[in-house]
């Protein structure tokens, strides 16, 4: 049994317990952050009408307001609507610095119908922090989330 079995399966029972987008989405930015070690900051952009992304519910200090959409590692996420893993934020190209003891990312979009929404970023202080089981519970995460959240309406 892996570490994040035990969430996953009570995810969607407690998912609904919350009732507006921004109370699941904060549930969710806890669950990240309590679950995941060394994170630092964990939550959300959504994606505006003007296909930029803003800041949603998160956990942790104060970041980055607006994150045009192809620009650091969130928004080439939201760009190449793929999970983006970064061992080294400091070496990543066009890397957008809203917490400077981030060392690593894991950014995982928001997708459903070919459509990008936003997406899950999480930071930790630790390079190279996230591991394969790390991405694929996000990953699980963002599957439960699409399927159960109609971001059309926010």
């Amino acid at each position: 049994m892996g570490k994040y079995d035990e969430i996953l399966e009570t995810f969607l029972d407690n998912l609904q317990k919350r009732k507006t987008i921004d109370e699941k989405l904060k549930w969710v930015s806890e669950i990240l952050f309590s679950s995941i070690e060394n994170v630092i900051w964990a939550g959300f952009y959504l994606m505006n009408r003007e296909g930029d992304l803003i800041l949603a519910p998160y956990v942790g200090e104060p970041a980055c307001i607006k994150i045009p959409v192809g620009e650091g590692v969130c928004g080439t996420c939201a760009l190449l609507m793929e999970t983006k893993k970064v061992y080294d934020v400091s070496k990543f190209p066009g890397h957008i610095v809203c917490d400077e003891s981030a060392n690593s990312e894991l950014v995982v979009p928001l997708i459903k119908n070919d459509v990008c929404y936003g997406v899950i970023d999480i930071d930790s202080d630790i390079i190279n922090n996230f591991t394969v089981e790390d991405q694929d519970f996000v990953e699980q995460i963002r599957t439960l989330l699409v399927n159960s959240i109609d971001f059309t309406e926010k």
